[in-house]
């Protein structure tokens, strides 16, 4: 288990080692209209959702490591069919493969962590433990995003590229993971299930379930919107004429570096001001950098994202930290897979819907990208709104 405990850090940094973060809807649309990449991302919620709580059950049933290899597999075999394709079908392909790889690394990747912990006797190291992967990868993720978005000025493909060689080094590592012991025999599906819809019962666990699928929506808005931001500010800046994906690169490496920061300090921010008024706080700075972005396009809003790690990673700590000993260890990968699979589907519901907005043209002009992003802004606010009218659901100090 102590293997587990080293290698963890270094797994969990490889499989963040993603550089096509930054030039992702660039390179679909350039390929495919802009409606059509909506709907591949939409594709790709729709088969996250299908996969999570299959894929949960299995790591509770089957095990942690065997989860994590097929997950690190899809990974390289999704990049490799945006390396070798050009059409819808293609790209369709390596979305679902893509959401096999996240599907079976959700909650399957903090499970094995605190279960090889518990084994040890130090589960109460869990979450600064967390924290510290957590900011690893972002570093690893700032440095992909760099490094992607530079060699993206040549070809689109080659971010995708390194991302293969991050891939195959995550694939490596969860090979070399050992299987942390089982103190609980995993029941049948339907009892699983049951079980684990029993768990939000429970009034901290009930309150992070709605934070969880609140910030899996607005998280993603600003990721999935920034790069025809920075487009469309490209055609009115001269500098960035000719280098938006290199200005997409470093605008997400600069958010994965304030993300790593915020990762540092996010446990020592939940005992000082508790869990609950923390995670509400971060859920506010998304919506806020969301409403911001639909309102103004200016190249000085590029600074406010910078920010749009910070929420996340100031989240995932004291979330994880707040989850993880609540539920069950039979029941765990399942829980978290439940969990994510309720704020992809809503997402996914959510990017559908704006998809409509979007109509049939073949590139997102400034009315239509301020249209999307000032519905999300809503949603956003209506969200937050929900949070802090039940916020005596969730005990402020659940760590």
């Amino acid at each position: 288990m102590q293997r587990n405990i080293r290698l963890y850090p270094i797994y969990y940094a490889l499989f963040a080692f993603m550089g096509w973060l930054p030039v992702f809807f660039l390179f679909l649309s350039s390929y495919v209209t802009i409606d059509q990449v909506l709907l591949l991302e939409a594709l790709y919620y729709i088969s996250v959702v299908l996969i999570e709580v299959p894929s949960g059950y299995f790591s509770d049933r089957i095990g942690r490591r065997p989860t994590l290899i097929i997950s690190t597999l899809s990974m390289m075999s999704a990049y490799t069919c945006f390396l070798l394709g050009g059409t819808f079908a293609v790209f369709a392909l390596g979305q679902v493969l893509l959401a096999i790889g996240f599907g079976f690394q959700s909650g399957t990747d903090t499970s094995l962590h605190y279960d090889s912990l518990v084994a040890v006797g130090k589960a109460d190291e869990y979450g600064q433990r967390e924290a510290i992967a957590n900011r690893n990868s972002f570093i690893s993720s700032a440095v992909g995003t760099l490094l992607g978005g530079a060699l993206a000025l040549l070809s689109l493909r080659y971010a995708y590229v390194i991302s293969l060689i991050g891939m195959s080094g995550a694939f490596i590592i969860a090979c070399l993971f050992t299987e942390p012991p089982t103190a609980e025999e995993t029941p049948d599906v339907l009892s699983q299930l049951r079980a684990c819809i029993r768990y939000t019962r429970q009034k901290p666990l009930a309150w992070l379930f709605i934070f969880v699928v609140l910030m899996t929506i607005i998280e993603h808005i600003p990721y999935e919107f920034y790069q025809p931001y920075i487009d469309l500010l490209g055609t009115d800046v001269a500098l960035f004429s000719g280098r938006v994906t290199l200005i997409a690169g470093i605008v997400m490496a600069a958010s994965k570096g304030f993300g790593a920061i915020a990762a540092s300090v996010s446990i020592r921010m939940a005992d000082r001001f508790g869990t609950a008024p923390t995670l509400i706080g971060a859920a506010a700075l998304e919506t806020l950098i969301i409403g911001v972005m639909g309102l103004l396009l200016h190249p000085l809003v590029l600074i406010l994202i910078f920010m749009r790690d910070v929420p996340g990673s100031l989240a995932f700590a004291p979330r994880n930290a707040a989850i993880a000993p609540r539920v069950g260890q039979a029941q765990r990968a399942t829980y978290f897979s439940l969990q994510s699979l309720a704020g992809r589907l809503a997402f996914s519901l959510t990017l559908v819907g704006l998809s409509f907005i979007a109509g049939d043209g073949a590139h997102a002009d400034w009315a239509t990208l301020s249209s999307m992003l000032r519905t999300a802004l809503v949603i956003g606010l209506v969200g937050v709104g929900i949070l802090v009218a039940f916020a005596s659901w969730m005990k402020t100090e659940s760590r």
